[in-house]
């Protein structure tokens, strides 16, 4: 039933018009009657360069983290992403850790980064020390303020280099292993195999 207006305008039936305000904020039938309220993402438009993306694969659970544009994933999301791979705890890991990364990543025009630690179960850093891998007794990777990675097609002595330039914190350089150290601690560089 339609109820015609004063201007001449058609209304909404009674029933109906109660049905759609009682709609759930959000439900498709609250957006069909509020068209102008709902929030469209703008389209791309034509001629604008797009948003670098840097995907950032964690090799040991091969689950990715897209970065687009620079702009970082939620703590919640990142601490997931870096969690311990043998344990699968987490922990809050530092914040400029992935920055930094996400920063040389741009620097370097790469697209993908290769995570090859972030944090480590204070266990499973104890058995990978005994078992002779290049980990330290009180690594900071235990306490979530380290990560091992590689930019996919940049040397890891160039990679070494801006990171020294930027005293960003601690810096390890693994070249036969082919990834670098990174750790928010006091500025400090080592080398190792």
């Amino acid at each position: 039933m339609l109820v015609t207006g004063a201007m001449g305008g058609v209304a909404l039936a009674a029933p109906r018009r109660a049905r759609l305000l009682s709609a759930k904020r959000g439900s498709a039938a609250w957006k069909r009657a509020n068209p102008s309220r709902v929030v469209r993402p703008s389209a791309p438009r034509v001629g604008r360069r797009a948003a670098p993306v840097i995907n950032l694969l964690n090799l040991h659970t091969g689950e990715r983290l897209p970065v687009v544009g620079g702009r970082l994933p939620s703590r919640r999301l990142t601490n997931r992403f870096f969690r311990c791979r043998w344990t699968g705890r987490r922990t809050a890991m530092a914040p400029e850790l992935l920055r930094w990364v996400v920063e040389a990543a741009l620097h370097f025009g790469a697209r993908e980064v290769h995570i090859v630690s972030a944090f480590r179960h204070p266990k499973f850093n104890e058995m990978l020390r005994k078992k002779g891998r290049q980990v330290a007794r009180r690594s900071n990777h235990r306490l979530g303020k380290a990560v091992d990675f590689n930019l996919v097609g940049v040397a890891v002595d160039r990679l070494v280099a801006y990171l020294k330039r930027r005293k960003l914190g601690g810096i390890g350089r693994y070249p036969h292993s082919k990834f670098v150290h990174l750790d928010t601690g006091r500025y400090r560089t080592w080398g190792g195999r």
